[in-house]
């Protein structure tokens, strides 16, 4: 009696898997992701919901002529909701024809033959023309600082008195502030270009220490000492910039720019000087000095990162800490070039957008 009571058990639970293995095979699709690095979209904006490695299983709900429709898994950090992957990323493990046709992001239904289904769609493969990724802008704007001292000296000789005497100038160029906005766009999920323009001013203070020559003695200079202020400084910088995207999160973005660069800038320079004297002549005063803008344009490069953290699907904040540099000689006249260096360490904060 045992055994056949156990031999009727056992029909029981087969039976009873088998029944469930088919409504599962009728309620569900399952695809495998073929390429590393997928990325699940969502289905309402061209935002990247999650990132699938090659092998990930998902539960395909719908499918138009470019996209399908998965549940984004819990292992991707989805709680049920839905996303849009390409078909070109993934293999459906069954029957096609029972993923339900629909219209995802603008992209019409497959319409086919009997079923209202397409041989390519059929395959699961679609004309290389239909597999482009929607293009992803962005926009950027900072409040940028120049952590970087780019401090420079020039020193002038002349001649007076039948002598060489000299000048020289000590400029600080510290704690640069301005501004910076950026745009873009994301040619695939991963990599984009973009460009921005960056521009800073300051003044820049001058320490002056002359030389000058006695009209009575030989090797006697008569040393002058000032402190100029009010000379103003401002950089220029347009940078293109390649860009390469890790989506970290739906709402976390980590990005590394680089580029060429090119550099303008205008610095206020100490052209000339006077200075008052009185019998013996033995000591002389400065007085005033001389200034000029000096301006000049050359090529330099940057590099650097960016992290933004987007509110909503479009709005976010984002830092950025970026390195330039390029080094330019400012004329002054036919024979004179003050030696500068413009750029640096960057570092900004400020909003990001994406559509």
């Amino acid at each position: 009696m045992m055994p056949r009571t156990f031999a009727v058990a056992c029909f029981t639970v087969v039976a009873t898997l088998s029944q469930a293995v088919n409504v599962f095979g009728q309620t569900s699709t399952i695809g495998s992701v073929v390429v590393d690095g997928a990325v699940i979209w969502r289905a309402d904006v061209t935002v990247p919901a999650a990132t699938a490695q090659l092998g990930t299983q998902l539960e395909v709900t719908a499918q138009s002529s470019r996209w399908y429709e998965v549940i984004i898994p819990a292992s991707l950090g989805g709680h049920g909701e839905r996303g849009i992957i390409a078909r070109s990323q993934v293999r459906i493990a069954g029957d096609i024809t029972r993923i339900p046709a629909k219209t995802l992001r603008g992209d019409p239904p497959i319409q086919m033959e009997g079923t209202g289904r397409t041989d390519s769609a059929r395959r699961g493969d679609l004309p290389a023309t239909h597999r482009r990724t929607p293009i992803q802008g962005l926009l950027s704007i900072n409040r940028v600082f120049n952590v970087t001292s780019n401090d420079f000296r020039e020193t002038v000789l002349f001649r007076e008195s039948a002598e060489q005497g000299q000048f020289e100038t000590a400029y600080t160029v510290k704690s640069v502030k301005g501004f910076s906005a950026g745009a873009g766009a994301m040619l695939s999920p991963t990599f984009g270009i973009g460009g921005s323009l960056e521009r800073s001013s300051a003044s820049t203070p001058v320490a002056f220490s002359g030389a000058i020559p006695h009209p009575f003695f030989f090797a006697t200079p008569r040393n002058v000492t000032a402190d100029i202020s009010g000379l103003k400084r401002e950089e220029l910088a347009l940078h293109a910039e390649l860009r390469a995207v890790w989506p970290m999160h739906p709402r976390v973005q980590i990005a590394v720019v680089g580029g060429p660069s090119l550099f303008r800038v205008s610095q206020r320079i100490v052209s000339d000087f006077t200075y008052t004297q009185s019998y013996p002549y033995d000591e002389a005063q400065f007085a005033t000095s001389d200034t000029l803008m000096a301006t000049k344009t050359r090529i330099g490069f940057n590099i650097g990162g960016d992290a933004a953290f987007f509110f909503t699907r479009q709005i976010g904040i984002g830092a950025k800490v970026t390195m330039s540099r390029t080094t330019l000689d400012l004329p002054i006249d036919d024979d004179r070039e003050a030696v500068v260096e413009a750029g640096g360490l960057i570092t900004g904060i400020g909003l990001r957008l994406r559509f």
